[in-house]
């Protein structure tokens, strides 16, 4: 019963600890990924408005279109919005969002930041319009939820580690324990027997009686 309660105090302590680093280390994860999710976006705005600028400029919309669609259909963005410099739309691009790769619990519980990275378009001096680009969160859900089933994996192979060890540290001790107590046991057994107090030390109190029987019989 006391190994029993000791190992599962054991595991538990380290099942708390092994929960609290699987949720740093994913949200570290998350804050990176979505850092260069963000910046992924960043990048593709600013290239799309440095192309865009003759286009714009020329106000050629076919070219425009011809632009756009070439960076959205190599890339995993799920908007990129051109607009002129009046806020009418010109080009837009639209990927819904597919179905859901991982657990809707898993999604609410880890939600991510998809705002729009825009940039402006200038023709010349001139203010021509501007460009959002929109990534899909999908694809860091997806990596997210495959970061967190590899480290499952590693934890739970370190925790049968970690419980194997346990039980070996644990039977140990209380095999040395129950062979002190047996040794105590013994040891007050044979003081009882001998004359002496319970737990004194064994043989003292015969080898002191015997030690002064001698010195009496010495001095006789």
């Amino acid at each position: 019963m006391l190994f029993r309660r000791l190992l599962t105090g054991l595991l538990c302590i380290f099942a708390l600890a092994a929960a609290g680093i699987e949720t740093i280390y994913v949200a570290a994860a998350r804050n990176g990924l979505q850092e260069r999710l963000a910046a992924q976006s960043q990048d593709a705005a600013t290239a799309l408005s440095l192309s865009l600028a003759t286009a714009l400029a020329q106000e050629d919309v076919v070219l425009a279109e011809t632009i756009v669609g070439a960076v959205f259909d190599r890339g995993s963005f799920g908007e990129i919005r051109v607009v002129d410099a009046h806020g009418a739309t010109l080009v837009w691009r639209h990927r819904p969002a597919d179905a859901a790769e991982v657990p809707d619990w898993f999604a609410s519980l880890v939600p991510l930041d998809a705002a729009p990275a825009l940039a402006p378009i200038a023709a010349g001096w001139h203010y021509a319009g501007r460009v959002s680009v929109a990534s899909l969160p999908n694809v860091v859900h997806r990596q997210l939820w495959d970061t967190l089933l590899a480290s499952l994996a590693w934890l739970l192979v370190l925790f049968v580690a970690a419980a194997t060890l346990a039980a070996e540290f644990l039977r140990g001790i209380l095999r040395s324990m129950r062979h002190a107590a047996r040794e105590f046991e013994r040891a007050d057994d044979w003081s009882r027997q001998a004359g002496a107090e319970p737990g004194a030390r064994p043989g003292f109190e015969v080898r002191f009686e015997t030690a002064r029987d001698a010195g009496n019989a010495a001095g006789d």
